[in-house]
């Protein structure tokens, strides 16, 4: 995520809450990233069935809202709440980045077709959120506190309340490109769908980010369609002529013989 997401915006600042484990790595790997340590092994998982990783995720969740209030946030500074599983190839538009005029934050609807099961956990999907005012993330904080007795689903149904008070835009289907939208009745599973030109595309719209686990094992649904290899087909095919996807299959390749 950091290497690509340079390649497109250089000038940015990346601070990430980590275990000890990525700390150490971080530490020793990168010189422009500012790392959070809160918690010796991170174990956390949303959906599991074990009462102590859910609450280390929601612990997870707590930490990022702690480290991104403690950034400078302003219509002309947005703090980009990301996760970190992004594959960026493109930039985000300038016209998005410089919304803080009009707006408070912009959002990325799932656009799944209901897939995603956007009625329990979100309109939204929480991957990917551009924020222009520290008080919109103050007031989605105190609702994510609060959000077991008001029975919402962790941080991303807790977001749909806070934007009843800000002024905030919904970001079209290319951006945040998440593993959902390839399993919603409109994508079908369909790889065809994506094209290469300038861009990486779908119908007609440059892909700003791919999301989703590209190093996990292939046991996920998204696997059994063929997402990783038909991007990498894409970003392979377009390295010889194209300087960032050059980079970005680079990384792929290290990351993947890199024995974490």
């Amino acid at each position: 995520m950091k290497k690509t997401f340079e390649l497109y915006h250089p000038n940015c600042s990346i601070v990430v809450g980590t275990d000890k484990y990525c700390h150490d790595y971080i530490d020793g790997n990168f010189k422009n990233v500012f790392s959070h340590f809160y918690k010796e092994i991170e174990d956390g998982d949303h959906v599991s069935s074990d009462s102590s990783k859910k609450q280390s995720f929601k612990n997870v969740i707590s930490k990022k809202f702690d480290i991104a209030l403690s950034q400078d946030i302003s219509p002309d500074n947005p703090v980009l709440w990301c996760d970190v599983d992004h594959i960026f190839v493109n930039k985000i538009d300038d016209g998005v980045l410089q919304g803080g005029k009009f707006y408070d934050a912009a959002l990325t609807p799932h656009y799944s077709d209901g897939f995603a099961n956007e009625s329990e956990v979100g309109f939204f999907n929480c991957g990917f959120a551009l924020i222009f005012n520290k008080s919109f993330l103050k007031i989605w904080k105190k609702l994510y506190d609060h959000h077991e007795e008001l029975d919402l689903y962790y941080e991303q149904k807790p977001l749909e309340a806070t934007i009843r008070s800000f002024n905030t835009l919904n970001l079209p289907i290319n951006y945040n490109f998440g593993w959902w939208k390839f399993m919603s009745k409109a994508f079908g599973g369909n790889m065809s769908k994506l094209r290469s030109g300038p861009d990486i595309v779908w119908e007609n719209k440059s892909i700003k980010s791919f999301h989703f686990h590209f190093f996990k094992d292939d046991s996920h649904s998204y696997d059994k369609i063929g997402i990783k290899k038909a991007l990498v087909q894409l970003l392979d095919a377009r390295a010889k002529t194209r300087k960032e996807d050059h980079v970005t299959m680079h990384e792929i390749k290290r990351l993947s013989n890199e024995n974490f």
